[in-house]
């Protein structure tokens, strides 16, 4: 019906429960426990449920590998699941990029992950196992930077060597009155850095110093946070 003045809401429901409508009763029975319901099934619905990861969404070596460690930990599979995809950034160069939509946007292989849970849950049994590949890259590449070390110790004898030799230069008469060309100084090498691809338990300062002599990247684990 058509009235001369807004009609409000009390005046809509008056209308209506003239005509025969009734309000339907609300049933909350759901927000509340059972009468049987224990202390522990109480809090289990103040948690948030664990996310229910499809291990198959993973690349197949690590997701296999997730199933058997989870198995031989007895730790849930997003456990090493994680930790896996934590190791594999980690060994994967920082200064690269992943394209995800095209060629328009792109990111570093850069992860941030936490595994939350209470004591004994085998987060840390279930994680090590997943990181052992990268002390062993670090224990294989020390012949290659020991190789890189004494490549390094020439190239640093020869920049001194022409260093000395242009300071001595610039004392000499020659260089005062006669003008002569000065030697050349050789670049100062840069001497390289161990490769660490794991840092466990350690200070923000420390990381930030690691870092910047290692700009592929390493992966910070933390026990606790």
């Amino acid at each position: 019906f058509m009235a001369e003045r807004p009609v409000k809401l009390g005046t809509l429901f008056h209308s209506a429960m003239a005509h025969g409508w009734t309000r339907p009763s609300q049933d909350y029975s759901h927000l509340f426990p059972p009468i049987d319901a224990t202390p522990d099934d109480i809090l289990m619905d103040l948690r948030p449920r664990p996310p229910q990861l499809d291990i198959d969404l993973l690349p197949p070596v690590l997701a296999r590998r997730a199933r058997e460690v989870s198995l031989m930990r007895g730790c849930d599979p997003t456990v090493p699941a994680w930790a896996a995809l934590s190791a594999a950034c980690a060994c994967i160069d920082s200064r690269s990029r992943l394209a995800l939509i095209g060629d328009d946007f792109k990111v570093a292989p850069i992860l941030w992950m936490m595994v939350i849970g209470p004591p004994g849950d085998k987060k840390s049994p279930g994680s090590d196992l997943m990181f052992n590949i990268l002390e062993t890259l670090e224990l294989e590449d020390r012949p290659h930077h020991a190789i890189k070390l004494l490549e390094y110790e020439g190239k640093e004898a020869a920049w001194s060597a022409s260093h000395k030799a242009y300071l001595d230069y610039c004392g000499s008469p020659e260089a005062l009155f006669n003008g002569a060309d000065s030697p050349t100084v050789l670049p100062e090498p840069v001497k390289p850095a161990t490769l660490i691809l794991k840092v466990n338990d350690i200070t923000s300062q420390k990381l930030v110093r690691i870092a910047v002599d290692r700009p592929r990247g390493v992966a910070c684990i933390l026990d606790e946070m």
